[in-house]
């Protein structure tokens, strides 16, 4: 039998993009949302064109803890460290103001991929910015053991990611190529 089951939708385009659980057994979920209500609040409404990714963590009985709207966009990825501390990466064209002080990437011209941490109660801990581009996109989010992210993405722009020598990938125009870090 289920412990419970829950609907996670509104009048707009809803769509579940990560799903992960920590120790404690509650449910993190990464979803993109075009709705009107949860998980917007009065000053984020709702009823966008395009989705806003938004972080869900839901108790061990399926309530709601805390939603956080994160950015428009429509890629994500979502892990969970051992304390139950969320870690969310994805990518969106209305970033400016996201990152925190001292992150590896604090400015970005418009749209970038990004880093977030939060913590167990919804606190943004940290977010940085990677790249500089809106054909960036950032598709997978792991922790090694240590807790330090890893994540890859693609992009069809060489110049939109900072890349390492030696490096692998070198994107021909209009083609999409992946990239990982660390």
């Amino acid at each position: 039998p289920w412990d419970w089951v829950g609907h996670l939708a509104g009048p707009g385009d809803d769509q579940i993009r990560a799903v992960a659980g920590d120790r404690e057994g509650n449910t993190f979920v990464l979803a993109a949302s075009a709705s009107v209500g949860l998980p917007f609040t009065e000053d984020a409404p709702g009823a966008y064109s395009f989705p806003r990714l938004f972080l869900l963590k839901l108790d061990r009985e399926g309530k709601v803890v805390f939603s956080r709207l994160l950015s428009i966009g429509t890629f994500g990825a979502l892990a969970v460290d051992s304390h139950g501390s969320a870690y969310v990466g994805g990518a969106g064209p209305d970033l400016v103001g996201f990152a925190t002080p001292g992150a590896y990437q604090t400015t970005v011209r418009g749209g970038a991929a990004f880093v977030a941490k939060f913590s167990p109660a919804g606190d943004k801990l940290f977010a940085t910015y990677f790249g500089d581009r809106n054909a960036l996109q950032l598709q997978s989010l792991s922790l090694d053991s240590e807790g330090n992210p890893h994540f890859c993405g693609s992009t069809a722009d060489q110049e939109a990611v900072p890349l390492t020598e030696p490096t692998l990938f070198k994107p021909v125009a209009r083609r999409f190529g992946g990239y990982c870090a660390k």
